[in-house]
């Protein structure tokens, strides 16, 4: 179906109070009940849909995880070749394709701008210790599908850089701290 990002709260974390923030910065945190996710949370903590409840497919949170490796991409290239295109025809697709790719850098870059300066202004004076996000693959109801956290990382948001956010895989909770 599609990707989503989830988001966890500690209990104890006013959401009224955080809610200009979130508006500023176009988030979501609409409170989510999937009882498979809750159940793998420490108590008391809430969970919520990150953005607005809807597709997260394109979103640059994890967007170099599962990326086209020098294998692949010479793997694409020989498949061009049995199709028929000779060398200058692969140099000009290889350009194009460089090309989007810097475009689609950039925008991603602004897009994880964001969710950096998101994360690290939340944190600042509503109480939240921390601020988990999550991005999972669901293939069903995001309510009812039996979603397995593999992993739940610690990270200092003070400590990384908005490119950080580039690497997020799937299924691991990511709890930033302040």
């Amino acid at each position: 179906m599609c990707y989503y990002l989830v988001a966890t709260l500690p209990s104890n974390v006013n959401i009224r109070a955080l809610k200009p923030t979130i508006e500023r910065y176009h988030m979501g945190f609409e409170m989510l009940e999937n009882p498979y996710i809750l159940h793998q949370l420490p108590k008391g903590e809430r969970l919520f849909y990150a953005t607005k409840r809807h597709c997260d497919c394109d979103t640059a949170l994890g967007c170099d995880v599962g990326a086209l490796n020098t294998n692949e991409l010479e793997g694409e290239i020989e498949r061009l070749r049995k199709k028929g295109w000779g060398q200058a025809k692969i140099e000009r697709w290889k350009s194009e394709r460089d090309d989007l790719k810097e475009v689609d850098r950039l925008n991603q870059d602004k897009e994880l701008e964001i969710w950096y300066a998101f994360i690290s202004e939340a944190l600042e004076g509503n109480n939240a210790t921390h601020i988990g996000i999550m991005k999972h693959f669901f293939a069903g109801s995001v309510e009812q599908e039996k979603v397995k956290i593999s992993e739940i990382k610690e990270v200092r948001i003070k400590g990384i850089k908005p490119k950080y956010l580039r690497k997020i895989e799937d299924d691991t909770l990511y709890n930033f701290i302040q």
